[in-house]
């Protein structure tokens, strides 16, 4: 599921990670943070302004996803990073590691502006204070390139590469690197990134990180024009998102072999797997990724020419983004 599900909760904001799904719930603004575990394995926050400020975060993120400026896999890591760095922030505030004046400061210009600047030099002092335990300074590392990851490619980079070096089998930074190699066209380096998280993920034996693993490489293939190799790494993808039931990933995948179908001009195989992604995202009420579908539908219906169908399937993906307000 895309997004943050927001329900009241006896005034307490939870966290619960259930593949990749951050189900949340708004609570009473309190300047007092208190942050504990429970018997379902869930993150308990009573900081409104945490709250707030991870909403906001996330809400970039979002509009970023509905311009189509990132991919859904980076949407879901940059979505449970930013979970991370606000309950570290959280954290050291309520454990006199930051000052909590500072703490309230930074997570307020997130809330008001989205201005990311006070969290980032709060990070960089944990960067400072921790200089002899390499992983601890890796996380920081990698959660402070995540801060500035849809405004500064070059720094975020280097945030990145630095946490795969102090920390050489951390999955999410060298994925991470790999998108943003992407991202500036360097995509040899992209590839290698991308070959490398994948080789953490089966030493890790880490199907979930495999299958997203496997979709990035599908993707630098895609768009390097290797498109055999794109539908091999898509489709062993599918296999792991759907050995673990994960209906996003088997929809994502679907749509990109139909778009590589749709690229070779196998129309009746393309519109098979747009088809196929269509009804898993029906299924989960997953409006995004149906406009997406409804819209490649059309493609092909007006390649085939099937002129009626075509505006048919464009009607209803124009619909939908309308009815979500993308414009």
């Amino acid at each position: 599921m895309i997004g943050s599900l927001f329900k009241k909760l006896r005034g307490v904001f939870q966290i619960k990670k259930l593949l990749g799904v951050c189900q949340t719930a708004r609570t009473y603004n309190s300047t007092v943070v208190q942050i504990a575990g429970n018997n379902s394995g869930n993150i308990v926050f009573s900081d409104g302004n945490a709250i707030e400020a991870l909403k906001a975060l996330n809400e970039v993120l979002k509009v970023e996803l509905d311009k189509k400026r990132i991919e859904i896999a980076e949407y879901e890591q940059q979505r449970k990073t930013h979970e991370k760095i606000i309950l570290n922030l959280s954290e050291s505030k309520q454990n006199n590691e930051l000052p909590a004046k500072d703490v309230d400061a930074a997570l307020q210009a997130i809330i008001d502006s989205g201005d990311v600047d006070k969290a980032r030099m709060l990070l960089s002092q944990l960067i400072e204070d921790n200089a002899d335990t390499f992983l601890k300074q890796a996380e920081y590392y990698y959660q402070r390139g995540s801060l500035t990851y849809l405004q500064d490619s070059k720094q975020t980079l280097n945030d990145f590469v630095r946490a795969t070096q102090l920390n050489p089998e951390h999955i999410s930074a060298w994925t991470m690197s790999g998108h943003i190699y992407d991202r500036i066209g360097q995509l040899d380096n992209a590839l290698q990134t991308y070959q490398h998280a994948l080789s953490l993920a089966e030493k890790a034996a880490d199907n979930e990180a495999q299958a997203v693993s496997y979709g990035n490489i599908g993707v630098v293939y895609k768009t390097q024009g290797e498109l055999d190799k794109a539908l091999e790494y898509y489709q062993k993808s599918f296999e792991f998102n759907e050995s673990l039931g994960i209906k996003e990933g088997m929809a994502n995948q679907y749509g990109n072999i139909g778009i590589v179908y749709d690229t070779l001009g196998e129309l009746d195989k393309a519109l098979e797997y747009y088809q196929k992604s269509l009804e898993i995202n029906e299924s989960l009420a997953r409006k995004e990724g149906m406009a997406c579908d409804y819209g490649n539908i059309g493609v092909v219906y007006k390649k085939q020419g099937k002129l009626d169908k075509a505006l048919e399937y464009y009607q209803k993906s124009l619909e939908i983004n309308e009815s979500l307000g993308r414009k």
